[in-house]
C-alpha cells in the first residue's frame, strides 16, 4: 500500500478520512483498513498532534487479532513521521507490556527497522538492550521477531552491534545463542559490505559444540547465508564449516523422541532440521565453487552413506538435488560410488512404487521418483561417467 499526496490540505483531508474509517466501533474491516492507511500516511507526515496514537493503543486490546496486527504495523510506520515523539512511547509500551502484547509492540519496532532504520540512530543502545533482553523470551514467536529485528538492525549498524552479538554468541544461554544465530539470515545479504561477518562466522562455527538442536540448526543456516553472500570473506573458514556440516549429517538416535498419541506411538526426530541445514551449507559451499576435490568426494560419500539413507524424506530429496548438481558439475567424483548409488536407487524406486496408495502419497512418491530419475538421466548424459 502506498500513498502519494501533495500539500498540507491534502494531507489533512486524507488524515481525517482515515481516522474516521479507523474509528468505526463495529466494522473490524474498516478498523483494519483505516489503521493501515494511517500508517502509510504517517510515514509522510507528522501525526504526533492527532489522536492516532491513543486510538492505536486502544486497538492493541481488541478481541480481533487482525485489528491488533494492523495497529502494530500502523504504529511502526507512524513513528517514522516523528521518531523523536513516538519512539520513547513505543519503547515504554514494549517494556511495560504483558507477555500477551509484547509480540505486537516488538512487531512495531520491526516495522520501524524495515521502513527506516536511520531514524533509530539515536536509539541504538536502547534497541540493543531491548532485543538482547527479549532474545531469551520463552515465546518462540517473540524470539523469531527479535531475530529478524536484530539481523536487519545489524545490517544497518554493524559497528554498534558487533560487540553485543559477538558476546551473545559466545556467552549467552541456549535461547540467546539460537536467537542471535537465527538473526544472521536477515543480515547476511549485506556481508559484502561488512567485515564483521567474519567474526560472526567464527562464532557460529564454535557453536558446533552446543547440544541444543535449535542452536546448531540456526548456526548452520547462518553460515549458509554468509557463504552465499560473499564466500571470499570467509574463504579461510570453509574447511571448518564443512567439518561442522559433515559431523551433523548422520542421524542421531538421542535426538529421536517417541511421543504417545492415544493408542499409538509416533517418533519425532529433532535432528531432521539440523541434517537439512548441514546439507544446505555443503550444497552452498559446493555451488559457489569453493569445494576442493577431496571435499567433493567427501560430499558424495556423505550423500550416499547418510543423505540417501535418511529417514526424513525432505533430507533425501535435498540429497538427490545436491547429487544431481555434483553430477552436472563434477561427475568424475560420482564414479567411485556409482554402484552404491544405483543399488540405493533400485530399492527406493521399488519402495516408492509400493507406496502409491492415495493421491497424497502418490504425489510425494512421484516427486521422489522424479528426483531419482533426474540423477540417473544426468549420469547417463555425462561424458565423464
Amino acid at each position: 500500500m502506498a500513498i502519494v499526496v501533495n500539500g498540507d490540505k491534502a494531507h489533512a483531508n486524507f488524515e481525517q478520512t482515515f481516522i474516521r474509517l479507523a474509528s468505526d466501533k463495529v466494522d473490524t474491516k474498516k478498523q483494519i483498513q483505516g489503521a493501515l492507511c494511517l500508517g502509510e500516511l504517517g510515514k509522510l507526515v507528522d501525526m504526533s498532534k492527532t489522536q492516532v496514537f491513543q486510538m492505536l493503543q486502544d486497538y492493541f486490546g481488541s478481541q480481533n487479532e487482525q485489528v491488533r496486527q494492523a495497529a502494530s504495523i500502523s504504529l511502526g510506520k507512524i513513528t517514522i513521521g516523528n521518531p523523536k515523539f513516538f519512539l520513547d512511547k513505543v519503547f515504554q509500551l514494549v517494556t511495560k507490556s504483558q507477555a500477551k502484547q509484547k509480540y505486537l509492540f516488538l512487531n512495531t519496532l520491526r516495522e520501524i527497522i524495515l521502513n527506516d532504520s536511520n531514524c533509530l540512530k539515536d536509539y541504538i543502545q536502547p534497541m540493543i538492550e531491548l532485543l538482547m533482553q527479549q532474545s531469551t523470551n520463552e515465546e518462540e514467536s517473540i524470539r523469531s521477531i527479535v531475530a529478524e529485528s536484530l539481523g536487519r538492525l545489524f545490517a544497518a549498524y554493524p559497528s554498534e552491534l558487533i560487540a553485543a552479538v559477538d558476546n551473545g554468541l559466545k556467552t549467552g544461554d541456549a535461547l540467546k545463542k539460537s536467537t542471535i544465530a537465527k538473526s544472521v539470515k536477515y543480515s547476511g545479504q549485506k556481508a559484502t559490505e561488512n567485515q564483521h561477518f567474519k567474526t560472526i562466522a567464527v562464532d557460529l562455527i564454535k557453536l558446533k559444540t552446543e547440544t541444543d538442536p535449535e542452536v546448531k540448526k540456526n548456526a548452520l543456516e547462518g553460515l549458509t547465508t554468509i557463504v552465499h553472500s560473499n564466500v571470499q570473506l570467509v574463504s579461510e573458514l570453509l574447511g571448518d564449516m564443512q567439518m561442522f556440516a559433515f559431523a551433523e549429517v548422520p542421524i542421531r538416535k538421542e535426538l529421536i523422541e517417541e511421543v504417545d498419541i492415544g493408542p499409538f506411538t509416533q517418533k519425532y526426530d529433532k535432528g531432521t532440521p539440523i541434517r537439512r541445514a548441514a546439507f544446505q551449507l555443503l550444497q552452498t559451499i559446493f555451488e559457489v565453487g569453493a569445494t576442493a576435490a577431496d571435499g567433493v568426494l567427501k560430499l558424495v560419500e556423505n550423500i550416499v552413506q547418510h543423505g540417501l539413507m535418511d529417514t526424513a524424506e525432505e533430507v533425501v530429496v535435498l540429497s538427490l538435488q545436491i547429487l544431481a548438481r555434483v553430477t552436472e558439475m563434477a561427475a568424475v567424483h560420482v564414479v567411485t560410488k556409482i554402484d552404491n548409488i544405483m543399488q540405493i536407487f533400485e530399492k527406493k524406486l521399488m519402495l516408492q512404487y509400493k507406496q502409491v496408495t492415495n493421491q497424497q502419497s502418490q504425489e510425494r512418491a512421484l516427486n521422489m521418483i522424479r528426483a531419482i530419475l533426474r540423477v540417473i538421466y544426468l549420469m547417463e548424459s555425462s561424458t565423464e561417467l
